[in-house]
C-alpha cells in the first residue's frame, strides 16, 4: 500500500465539485491504494485522495504510475473547479486627500475624498499567483459641489434637481502580487467625493452617503476565492449581483 502518511503536503487549493470513483493508484515502486480522486492544487503538483473510511490524504502526482499520472490529467480537464485558497482580508476606510470646507453667504459646503485600504494575507500554503481583485464602491448622491462658471462662486444642486440618479459605483480590477504563504499585499481604491451641505443652525440641505465596498478576489483561472465587504451597514444586505446590476 502507498505510504500516504510520508508524502503529505499540506491544503490542496482547487477542489473538484464532484468527485470520481474508486481508484487503484499505483506509484512506481508497484504500491497500491484504493482511494477517489478528490482535488489538485494550482500548479497540479499535489492531489488529495480519499480513502474508502473516508480520510484524506495527499501525494505528490510525480510519484504515481504514468498510467496514473494521465488519467489524473483527464480526470482534472472534466471538472468544474472552484478556489479553496484561504485568505484573510482586512478593509479599512482611509481619507486620500484632506477635507475641504468652504463657506458662503448662505451654506457651509464640505467635500471629503475617502477610499478603501486593503491588506489580503495568504493563509494557505500554496502561493497565490496570477490572482485579480475586483471592486465596486458604492454610494448614494444626494448633493453636488461645484464651482459657477458665470458667477465664480461655490455652489450646489441636490439629488432633486439634477439626473435624479442615486446610486453611484466607482468600480475597478486589480492585478495582486503574487502572494506566498503568509505574506501580505496592501491594495488602495480609487477614491470618491462624498460633498454636504449645510445651512444656518446646522439645518441638512442635502449630502452625499458611502454606502459601502464589496469586492471579489480571483485565481488565475477565473475561480472565485471569495467575497468581502466593508464594515459599513448600507453594504452588509447588498448581493455582488446586486451591485454589478448597478454598475451597467
Amino acid at each position: 500500500m502507498i505510504a500516504a502518511a510520508s508524502l503529505m503536503l499540506g491544503a490542496v487549493s482547487l477542489r473538484a465539485q464532484q468527485t470520481a470513483e474508486f481508484r487503484q493508484f499505483k506509484d512506481k515502486q508497484g504500491r497500491t491504494l484504493d482511494a477517489q480522486p478528490v482535488s489538485v492544487s494550482p500548479d497540479r503538483k499535489t492531489l488529495k485522495l480519499r480513502l474508502r473510511d473516508g480520510k484524506d490524504v495527499d501525494l505528490e502526482i510525480v510519484l504515481l504510475s504514468l498510467d496514473d499520472q494521465q488519467f489524473l490529467r483527464e480526470w482534472v480537464a472534466t471538472q468544474p473547479m472552484v478556489s479553496d485558497f484561504r485568505l484573510q482580508v482586512a478593509i479599512e476606510k482611509v481619507s486620500a486627500k484632506p477635507a475641504e470646507r468652504r463657506r458662503t453667504t448662505y451654506y457651509k459646503l464640505n467635500t471629503e475624498s475617502p477610499a478603501y485600504r486593503i491588506r489580503v494575507t495568504n493563509l494557505s500554503r500554496e502561493t497565490l499567483a496570477g490572482a485579480e481583485l475586483e471592486y465596486f464602491l458604492l454610494t448614494e448622491e444626494g448633493a453636488q459641489i461645484y464651482l459657477d462658471s458665470t458667477s465664480g462662486d461655490w455652489t450646489y444642486n441636490t439629488v432633486s434637481d439634477t439626473s435624479g440618479v442615486r446610486f453611484q459605483t466607482t468600480t475597478d480590477t486589480i492585478a495582486v502580487p503574487e502572494l506566498p504563504y503568509n505574506r501580505q499585499q496592501e491594495i488602495t481604491t480609487k477614491s470618491v467625493t462624498i460633498d454636504q451641505v449645510m445651512g444656518d443652525g446646522n439645518l441638512l440641505y442635502g449630502e452625499d452617503k458611502l454606502v459601502g465596498l464589496i469586492m471579489q478576489i480571483r485565481d488565475d483561472k477565473g475561480n472565485v476565492v471569495d467575497t468581502w465587504r466593508s464594515a459599513d451597514t448600507g453594504i452588509a444586505k447588498l448581493d455582488w449581483e446586486d451591485v454589478e446590476k448597478l454598475g451597467n
